[in-house]
């Protein structure tokens, strides 16, 4: 972006507009997307514009991308995680004592939960593909 700004702006002193340090920070601040609005902001009231540098704004916007990009890879890396099924040893106890039938139904049942969140997070990143 900022090569492109510079060149609209060596072009336009070649014709004979000139820009002040001041407006042309101005205007890359104005440039940029409703995203980075809390950036614009930050940089407005912390800093004073009349004093801020073209280079040391760039350098600003350059290190709040990378940070933005970071927590972008962060979030799209977060995998959902199946919870498994377990019995605890109380309930194994009593599924001993109980008929094959009965524990053929639970082992089925913890079976298809598992199923159940693995097509859950397939969804999930088919959805995030998509985005």
């Amino acid at each position: 972006m900022f090569s492109r700004f510079m060149v609209i702006v060596n072009g336009l002193e070649a014709l004979g507009k000139t820009y002040t340090e001041v407006e042309k920070v101005m205007k890359i601040l104005r440039s940029l997307p409703k995203k980075w609005e809390t950036k614009v902001t930050a940089i407005q009231e912390a800093k004073d514009l009349t004093k801020l540098s073209l280079e040391e704004l760039i350098g600003s916007l350059m290190t709040y991308e990378i940070n933005l990009n970071n927590h972008q890879r962060v979030e799209e890396n977060k995998k959902s995680i199946a919870f498994m099924a377990s019995i605890n040893d109380d309930e194994e106890k009593e599924s001993e004592s109980e008929s094959d039938e009965d524990s053929m139904e639970e082992e089925c049942t913890n079976e298809d939960a598992n199923m159940c969140f693995m097509a859950l997070e397939e969804h999930q990143d088919e959805v995030k593909l998509q985005l």
